[in-house]
């Protein structure tokens, strides 16, 4: 039963990502693959919501995406509440169906040692 569950909820991210390519408008500027979305009709939870813009996104369109400031550099404390807030939604105890939970995971540690390290 449980094997069925996760695939079903693969077929579910797949067909996701293909409504989501299929609706995205893009910028005219090359360096910006991905308009914001303006409303998360897109998605069927914000678990899968930042998963997405965590393992699919990249550069500029990342940091909109994922709301990060230039405060969270220079703050600590900002980018440590940051950081908790999407953790608990992308963490993968918590997302067992989606295969791609522990990468987003990988990546937003990633971003967050980037934001505290010291220059």
């Amino acid at each position: 039963m449980r094997t069925i569950q996760i695939q079903l909820n693969n077929l579910i991210f797949d067909r996701f990502l293909w409504i989501f390519n299929k609706s995205i408008n893009y910028f005219k500027n090359d360096d910006v693959k991905y308009n914001i979305i303006e409303n998360n009709q897109f998605f069927v939870s914000k678990n899968l919501e930042y998963i997405f813009y965590l393992t699919k996104t990249d550069g500029k369109n990342r940091t909109k995406l994922l709301n990060i400031k230039d405060e969270y550099y220079e703050n600590k404390n900002l980018a440590k509440k940051w950081y908790r807030e999407i953790a608990k939604f992308v963490h993968p105890d918590k997302n067992q169906q989606s295969n791609n939970s522990k990468n987003a995971f990988i990546i937003l540690n990633k971003m967050y040692e980037v934001m505290t390290e010291d220059e």
